[in-house]
C-alpha cells in the first residue's frame, strides 16, 4: 500500500509583507500551484492508494476562482485516486468556505468536522481518521481523543495541529496534542500540517508520524527546499506491518538570509563577490533577503543601486534591506565653524533623539545626502530597501 502525504501549501498566499514586488509574488504563487501539480502526477504515476493534505491547501482570504478552479480540476485529473483533505486554520472549513460552497470532484473527500471521522478505501484495507479545522477553537484533547480499532487494516490519522514539542516558536498553537498521548495500537501513520517542515517525530519499523511541510517553500523562515512523502505500509511476514517514509523533494527552491557588513567594501564588484561567496551552488533557485549594514565609501554608496540590479539576475528573487551609512567623518566636520559644521551638529542632535530605529535610519540617510550636497558629490536619491524585481 502506498500513499502520498502533503501539507501547507498556502496556495494564493500574499507575498507583500516579505518585501517582494507584485511581480514577484504572481510568479511565487504560480510556483506553489506548480508543485501541487507535481506532488498529484507523482501519486498518479505511482498509482498511489490516496493522497493525504494535512491542511492549509489554500489561504481561502485570498483565493482566486481561477485557483480554484486549477485546483479542482487537479485534483479530477487523477481520479480514481482518493484525496483526502483535513482543512487547517488557514483554509478552516466554514459554512461559507469553498469546502462546503463548491463543489468537489467524486474522488476528494473533505473532513469538514472539528471531530474525528472516518474514510475507508473502497479498494484497499485503508482507514483514514480525519480531523478538520473549523474556525473554532479546538479543544485541548480533541486530537488525542482517537480511538483505532485492533484489526488488519491499515489506519492513518490525518489532521492539521501543532505537535507541543516540536512546535517552533510563534507559531499558533492550532490543535495541540503531544504525540505520546495519540500513540496507540493498530495506528500505523500519523500524517500532520501546521509546521513547515519535513520533520520526523517518530518512525519505527510499525509506525511513523511526520510533518509534510510545504511542498514550495513559503517564507524565509522554512529554506528549503520543499518535499512532499510518500509512504509504503506492507505486511512484515510476522504478523504486523512495515512502515517506511520517503521524502521526495518537490521543489528546487531555498530562502537565503544574508547579512553583510560593508565596512571596508571597496567597490561594488568586492560587494557582488563577497555575496555570491556566501550563496549555494547554482543547481538551486535561489530567493535571497539581503541585509546591509556599516559605513560604506562614497564610491559604492554610488553603485549599489546598479550592483544590486546585476546581483538580482542570477537570484529568483532578491529583497534588500539597506541600513548602511557613508563612511564620512562628521566628528571632524561638526568641529568646523562652517555651514557644513552646523549642518553636521544639527543632524547628529536629531539622531541622538530619533525615537526608532527606522527615524534614526531615516535621519542617518537626510545627513548622508546633506553632506553630499555640500560637498557637491554625486547624490544618490533612491535607496534600494526592499523587492528588485
Amino acid at each position: 500500500m502506498l500513499v502520498v502525504h502533503t501539507a501547507d501549501i498556502h496556495l494564493d498566499h500574499c507575498f507583500d509583507s516579505q518585501g517582494f514586488p507584485q511581480s514577484v509574488g504572481a510568479r511565487r504563487r504560480k510556483r506553489q500551484r506548480e508543485a501541487l501539480a507535481g506532488v498529484l502526477r507523482h501519486a498518479w504515476d505511482r498509482q498511489a492508494d490516496a493522497v493525504l493534505i494535512a491542511g492549509d491547501l489554500m489561504e481561502t482570504e485570498n483565493l482566486s476562482r481561477e485557483t480554484l478552479s486549477f485546483v479542482r480540476e487537479q485534483f479530477a485529473r487523477i481520479a480514481p485516486v482518493p484525496v483526502l483533505i483535513a482543512p487547517g486554520n488557514k483554509d478552516a472549513c466554514t459554512p461559507g468556505s469553498p469546502y462546503v460552497a463548491e463543489e468537489w470532484p467524486e474522488n476528494v473527500h473533505i473532513f469538514r468536522e472539528s471531530e474525528w471521522r472516518t474514510w475507508q478505501s473502497p479498494e484497499v484495507p485503508l482507514v483514514v481518521h480525519g480531523l478538520g479545522n473549523t474556525g473554532a477553537p479546538i479543544p485541548p484533547g480533541t486530537v488525542t481523543g482517537l480511538h483505532v480499532p485492533r484489526d488488519e487494516r491499515t489506519h492513518i490519522a490525518l489532521v492539521h495541529a501543532g505537535e507541543t514539542a516540536h512546535l517552533p516558536e510563534g507559531y499558533d498553537p492550532v490543535a495541540p496534542f503531544t504525540l505520546s498521548d495519540m500513540l496507540q495500537p493498530g495506528l500505523d501513520y500519523i500524517a500532520l500540517g501546521h509546521i513547515h517542515r519535513c520533520l520526523c517525530l517518530q518512525e519505527s519499523p510499525g509506525f511513523a508520524a511526520w510533518y509534510a511541510g510545504p511542498p514550495e517553500p513559503v517564507g524565509f523562515e522554512e529554506p528549503g527546499p520543499g518535499h512532499f512523502l510518500e509512504i509504503t505500509i506492507e505486511a512484515d511476514g510476522r504478523g504486523g506491518k512495515a512502515v517506511s517514509v520517503t521524502r521526495r523533494q518537490a521543489s528546487n527552491r531555498l530562502h537565503v538570509s544574508l547579512e553583510l557588513d560593508c565596512t571596508g567594501l571597496p567597490d561594488g564588484e568586492a560587494l557582488a563577490a563577497t555575496v555570491k561567496s556566501r550563496l549555494p551552488g547554482p543547481d538551486m533557485a535561489l530567493l535571497l533577503r539581503l541585509a546591509l549594514r556599516g559605513r560604506v565609501s562614497s564610491e559604492l554608496w554610488n553603485e549599489l543601486p546598479g550592483v544590486l540590479a546585476r546581483l538580482r539576475e542570477g537570484l529568483e528573487a532578491l529583497v534588500v534591506e539597506d541600513r548602511s551609512t557613508l563612511d564620512d567623518d562628521h566628528a571632524a566636520w561638526s568641529g568646523e565653524d562652517t555651514a557644513l559644521g552646523d549642518f553636521v551638529r544639527r543632524m547628529a542632535a536629531e539622531i541622538e533623539d530619533a525615537p526608532t530605529p527606522g527615524d534614526r535610519l531615516r535621519l542617518e540617510r537626510a545627513r548622508d545626502l546633506g553632506v553630499s550636497a555640500f560637498l557637491g558629490r554625486p547624490l544618490r536619491h533612491d535607496t534600494p530597501t526592499g523587492g528588485l524585481e
